[in-house]
């Protein structure tokens, strides 16, 4: 038995201590701000130092940017880098204050939270399908503004695919399927300072942080307005697109698998698969679309903070018009806030210049822009119809009208998808528009 003389045993002891002190820190840290294990797991990657502040058009693996390191440490002139800023107004100076009372209520402003909370952050999103891509260009479009853009990610320059602080849609089950997984929906209490400077260092790589308007786009922001906000306090914006309940994750879907309203009706046992698959699909599509949009009317738009604008539209309308781009452009409260109304720069004074679509953007994108495609869908679901008359009123006909009232109270129609209502679809959402579109027939 082995026997330890008084010094190496009080050694040993003060080793042990240590031991438990550590593994204590190391479990109080991991236990308890975000209690989704997915985004626990993502929040306790390993960090190490990133070098590459002003490196060419590259996704850094990794991020240390905390608010309390001196800045002069990561910029080697701040002067210059405050000058290439927009200039300071009412909302940055509220956003600085956000910041400082989240890092602990200290003076110190970091030169990164200058550069943030300086510039207007507009969020594009809306369910898979819904026309955010094109939005999105739209949008880029703006002279004061700067997008992601000749990223090189597959998915369309989202920004959800060019940081790695959160988790993509596809963890929680992908397009159609994410809807239905509460890990989608982040909460403003999961956004972390350290969240914050990470993703902002990782998207201004594919930004011009001399435009004072910086747009991404996530379909999945839909579910996570409130988190983006806290991330981006007073200095964020929300533009929503909304479309056919039928089309994305029902329509379009069953056509990529090459079936169609004519697969409902054969009475042969493959075919009668078929049949449970495109009701199952039809099933899903509408709960996955009530639930999104119930919760944005019901929970996330009415926990907005009053300096965060949201502007919502209705795809059908807006990009089905040859003035879809000047009708988008027109939002002002998201491209141009109260804090840049009075600024003297010569570049902020171009306000109401007449843009045009520079149509800089990759050719699927711009034939998905055509204004006659965007409800061309409708066309080929009457013909449709025509067609299988008998198999739509037997298996379709029956679950959409348990369905129809629901949707009708956002402006859609199950029965007849070329009838939508504006009015309807602004009144459900309190919108005010009038002002930005010009009159629209309902039906196509």
């Amino acid at each position: 038995m082995l026997k330890f003389s008084g010094p190496v045993f009080t050694y040993l002891s003060i080793i042990i201590i240590i031991i438990l002190i550590a593994a204590t820190t190391v479990v109080f840290e991991n236990s308890g701000v975000i209690k989704d294990t997915t985004l626990v797991s993502w929040q306790n990657k390993d960090v190490t130092e990133d070098t590459e502040y002003n490196s060419p058009r590259k996704i850094p693996q990794s991020c240390n940017k905390y608010p309390n390191q001196d800045p002069k440490k990561k910029f080697a002139n701040v002067n210059v880098l405050r000058k290439k800023m927009p200039p300071p107004s009412s909302q940055s100076e509220e956003c600085i204050k956000i910041l400082q009372r989240s890092g602990g209520g200290g003076d110190d402003v970091s030169v990164l939270d200058e550069q943030i909370c300086r510039h207007r952050f507009i969020f594009v999103s809306g369910l898979h399908f819904s026309g955010t891509s094109v939005i999105n260009y739209i949008i880029q479009s703006h002279e004061l503004a700067s997008g992601h853009s000749d990223t090189g990610v597959k998915h369309q320059d989202e920004g959800q695919w060019l940081q790695n602080e959160f988790p993509q849609a596809t963890t929680f089950g992908g397009p159609c399927k994410c809807e239905f997984n509460e890990g989608t929906y982040f909460k403003a209490k999961m956004a972390t300072s350290k969240m914050r400077y990470c993703i902002f260092r990782q998207w201004e790589k594919f930004w011009d942080l001399e435009s004072p308007i910086l747009i991404e786009k996530s379909p999945p922001t839909l579910m996570q307005l409130g988190y983006r906000e806290a991330l981006f306090p007073a200095v964020s914006s929300n533009l929503i697109s909304v479309r056919h309940p039928l089309y994305g994750c029902f329509w379009r879907k069953i056509q990529q698998k090459g079936l169609g309203l004519g697969n409902l009706g054969s009475k042969k046992r493959r075919s009668k698969k078929r049949r449970s698959e495109i009701q199952e699909d039809l099933r899903s599509a509408l709960d996955g679309w009530l639930k999104v949009h119930q919760y944005l009317i019901d929970e996330s738009l009415p926990n907005l903070k009053d300096y965060t604008s949201t502007a919502i539209i209705m795809s059908e309308v807006f990009l089905s018009k040859k003035q879809a781009v000047q009708d988008i452009l027109s939002f002002q409260q998201l491209f141009f806030p109260e804090r840049f109304s009075n600024s003297s720069s010569a570049l902020l004074r171009k306000e109401h210049r007449q843009l045009m679509f520079r149509g800089s953007i990759s050719n699927n994108v711009i034939d998905e822009f055509d204004p006659t495609k965007i409800n061309e869908w409708m066309e080929d679901w009457n013909k449709s119809l025509i067609n299988n008359q008998d198999s739509f009123k037997s298996h379709i006909l029956p679950i959409i009208e348990k369905y129809e009232e629901k949707f009708n109270r956002f402006g859609y129609s199950l029965v007849n998808v070329s009838q939508f209502d504006q009015k309807v679809f602004d009144r459900t959402f309190s919108l005010d528009y009038n002002h930005v579109y010009a009159k629209t027939e309902n039906t196509l």
